[in-house]
């Protein structure tokens, strides 16, 4: 019979191991799966071992159509110290609640904070719309003049009625290209770190706004991006990492409001959330506890599921991309599954959507090693999905009238005795094969599972698969830090997307769509391709998200699905801290221009 070494975690008790050819129980002490003989199944067309949420956030793996045998919640390690830290920083960001409320200015709207910020695109917008405010004084009007752009002007004022207050004054630019926002959100950003920095004891800020209602999106998602979640000073790492000394922000706009308060509040902690994960080092967010903290929201707010897929069970279910990149990492990787379905409420829904996402936890590279100091920030390699896993609880929140599937293909790629070379071959789940020969180029072969599974095994085929990742350096060349990478096979969605960006202010710039061209790069003699292109100065972002394109179903494009890949290098992570790109976009696509 078969035998083989087989890494689990340092934890006491039996070992129990799931797979499509069974596996049986084993002395924890022999460190070590014994398989029955049996011959290879076929390729699956469904998924019988499939990890299932269940009340009470464990995991599940069906043994028999009706039989289910539960395996503990997470298996990482046999400290009960670092367990508890874990566990911490997971119900954390399952729990937290966003600093930042959100409300429509006119007359009886409440300015009780002790610090004001003013924004507004120009001096006349601010005299005309902060016009009858109470803390728009005349000292207030004479400053107006004193301000300049993209700076921060204070100044102390005595507001009838309420005492001393702490008015800022923040102008937006008024130049804006075709390709920007007109609302500047990454000026309001500034202004408002810069507004929540005036003094030590910032504790309440009103962001008071004399932008048009459009720009409601925009404003949201940038004043959330100035409050950063995720500490691990000290006191802070003891609640879970948790800065919970942000300073509560309320956010007045110009009405009417289509988004609507309570909209913008979830938009903001969705935000918020997506820049957390980003920020998290993998020793507390890793293939474990990420699923783990999918499957809490899903208990938390009940409006999706959530499947996990996870370690040799991907393997035996052929998912080589994921499988052959996470294998040699002291966790095993993990394929998470979530589906979200409307209420139509007698309407018709729209068409469904599957969302993709790159859950790189780390990558150092493989064996194709990152050196110089290159490995260093790469915890922010997933975030491609925390800006689909966000965007999509956003989504479901909001009610978007899609169906929709979110996938997170999660893996850490690491160095050690099991790691994959570069000369390997793999097979991936649409049953294409691959010549590794780069294995620093390993966000293409997880999404490579990724994209066939959410379009040919999550039900009803989508009409589009997205797919989001920080997957190339080669985007921040060609379209920057602040404008994310834009790939898709649709004239339609290459506009509609581009639409969303500017509403949103998460921007993104066309990548070349010309398949014909990328194809020849990856012709490899052994296999039906390799994962590096020959010429790698030859439109690297596209050539990539090529290569994610071509492990669709066959003819998926042609008979008439969508592809759309958003590459957020650069956005997604700026001065050593999360933004949470793609939340908002996700809302406005998903939602607002449903």
């Amino acid at each position: 019979k078969l035998q083989f070494l087989y890494l689990i975690g340092r934890c006491s008790g039996s070992l129990v191991g799931c797979g499509m050819t069974g596996w049986r129980r084993v002395p924890a002490a022999y460190g070590r799966l014994s398989r029955r003989p049996a011959p290879l199944p076929a390729r699956p067309t469904h998924l019988p071992s499939r990890l299932l949420y269940t009340q009470g956030a464990s995991f599940h793996t069906p043994t028999a159509a009706t039989e289910m045998t539960a395996i503990p919640t997470r298996t990482r390690t046999a400290s009960a110290l670092e367990e508890a830290n874990v566990t911490a920083f997971v119900d954390a960001t399952v729990n937290w609640e966003t600093n930042c409320t959100f409300g429509e200015l006119g007359a009886g709207a409440a300015q009780d904070a002790g610090h004001v910020l003013l924004l507004a695109p120009s001096v006349a917008a601010a005299e005309a719309r902060f016009a009858g405010l109470d803390l728009f004084t005349d000292e207030v009007k004479a400053s107006l003049e004193h301000a300049a752009e993209e700076k921060v002007y204070a100044l102390s004022v005595a507001v009838p009625g309420k005492g001393l207050r702490r008015v800022m004054i923040g102008l937006l630019p008024q130049t804006a290209s075709r390709y920007n926002s007109k609302a500047r959100p990454d000026v309001i950003t500034a202004l408002v770190e810069a507004a929540l920095g005036d003094g030590k004891k910032v504790e309440t800020l009103d962001v008071l706004s004399a932008l048009d209602a459009e720009h409601e999106l925009a404003v949201a998602q940038a004043v959330a991006r100035a409050s950063h979640t995720f500490s691990a000073k000290s006191k802070n790492w003891e609640r879970g990492y948790v800065n919970d000394k942000l300073a509560k922000v309320h956010v007045l706009l110009q009405g009417p409001l289509r988004v609507g308060p309570e909209g913008l509040r979830i938009v903001a902690q969705g935000v918020q959330l997506a820049a957390r994960l980003v920020d998290a080092p993998t020793n507390l967010l890793d293939t474990t506890t990420y699923p783990q903290i999918c499957q809490g929201y899903a208990k938390r707010l009940g409006l999706f599921t959530c499947e996990v897929m996870a370690g040799e069970d991907l393997r035996e279910n052929g998912y080589g991309g994921l499988y052959g990149v996470g294998k040699a990492a002291e966790f095993p990787p993990a394929l998470v599954t979530m589906s979200y379905k409307p209420q139509t409420q007698g309407g018709a829904a729209k068409e469904k959507i599957a969302l993709v996402g790159k859950g790189m936890v780390y990558d150092t590279g493989g064996l194709s090693l990152k050196v110089g100091g290159n490995m260093n920030g790469m915890k922010c390699d997933m975030g491609g999905s925390a800006a689909v896993f966000a965007g999509f609880v956003v989504a479901a929140q909001l009610g978007s009238p899609h169906p929709l599937d979110c996938v997170l293909c999660i893996a850490d790629n690491a160095v050690g005795p099991r790691a994959q070379r570069n000369d390997d071959v793999v097979v991936f789940r649409s049953g294409r094969t691959c010549a590794i020969n780069n294995t620093d180029a390993e966000g293409r072969l997880i999404l490579a599972d990724g994209v066939y599974h959410a379009a040919a095994l999550c039900g009803e085929k989508p009409a589009v698969v997205m797919d989001m990742a920080t997957l190339t350096g080669a985007q921040m060349v060609s379209t920057g830090q602040r404008h994310a990478g834009l790939y898709t096979s649709s004239a339609a969605w290459e506009a509609k997307m581009m639409r969303a960006g500017v509403a949103s202010g998460d921007l993104l710039f066309p990548l070349v769509y010309a398949p014909e061209f990328h194809k020849a790069l990856f012709a490899s003699t052994v296999s039906d391709g390799k994962n590096l292109m020959s010429k790698t100065n030859d439109a690297g972002s596209s050539c990539a998200a090529y290569f994610i394109e071509a492990n669709l179903p066959e003819k998926y494009v042609d008979e008439g699905g969508s592809y759309v890949h958003v590459d957020l290098a650069g956005p997604a992570f700026q001065a050593d801290w999360g933004t949470g790109y793609g939340v908002a976009l996700l809302a406005q696509v998903l939602k607002y221009d449903a």
